[in-house]
């Protein structure tokens, strides 16, 4: 696949960008491809960008699943803000540290796949801080039919309920 960037003289965020997708494709096809057909890899890569492909690519390498999860959840593909961004990174590794298939199966939820909003933010760090100590709680919450089908503004609630669990 030919990114339309390339063709001109690359920056020095495109050549990482080049470098960050040649390295993820060649370990899985699948999300290399998901990756370098991303609208805003595709329109030109900036420098926050490259910080974005880089965390990609790490957990793409280092636990697949997770990363195909993250590529395949429409806020990723339509493009991650700082705050996303710093969310997500600093949220992710701290529970895919502790339990892998609890943080795949976070980001596969259908309310996570299609971003977070305030409300649906606290619902999924409550759950990643639960996991840390309560992992299959924490599963069995996330799966459940009304933490599962959407942890929105529709249940505001939900993440002071889950946070008094913790409690």
């Amino acid at each position: 696949m030919m990114l339309m960037w390339f063709d001109s003289p690359p920056d020095p965020s495109h050549v990482a960008a080049s470098e960050i997708i040649t390295r993820v494709w060649a370990q899985n096809t699948y999300i290399g491809d998901a990756i370098a057909q991303m609208p805003w890899v595709v329109d030109g890569v900036v420098p926050e960008e490259v910080e974005t492909l880089q965390v990609l690519e790490e957990f793409a390498l280092t636990i697949p699943e997770l990363g195909k999860g993250l590529v395949d959840s429409q806020w990723i593909a339509d493009g991650v803000n700082e705050d996303e961004f710093e969310r997500v990174d600093e949220t992710l590794r701290q529970i895919s540290w502790e339990d892998q298939e609890l943080a795949i199966l976070l980001v596969a939820t259908p309310w996570a796949a299609d971003g977070l909003d305030e409300a649906e933010w606290r619902a999924f760090q409550t759950l990643v801080l639960m996991g840390i100590d309560h992992s299959e709680l924490a599963g069995l919450l996330a799966t459940s039919s009304w933490v599962a089908d959407g942890a929105g503004l529709e249940e505001p609630s939900m993440g002071e309920i889950l946070e008094g669990l913790l409690e």
